[in-house]
């Protein structure tokens, strides 16, 4: 949809102020260059809204593992 656009990554970033590697990360489905899932629902949100998708929707399909997210939580609280 992006491309269709003729948008191109920096537009996103500048607009979002989604870093442009993890938006290349996000297009490629690369995950391990991605922080924790509930971050990128945030991102993906974002990025559907700049597109004109209805972001929260599209994010919500995104998995998250919930036992990371408590994991997570726990070591910042440490």
């Amino acid at each position: 949809m992006r491309e269709e656009k003729a948008i191109s990554l920096k537009q996103v970033n500048q607009t979002t102020k989604i870093q442009l590697h993890q938006l290349e990360a996000i297009e490629s489905g690369n995950l391990d260059r991605l922080p924790p899932a509930v971050y990128v629902r945030s991102f993906i949100k974002i990025y559907a809204d700049f597109l004109g998708c209805q972001g929260k929707d599209l994010a919500l399909t995104f998995p998250i593992d919930e036992a990371a997210i408590v994991t997570e939580l726990v070591k910042n609280l440490v």
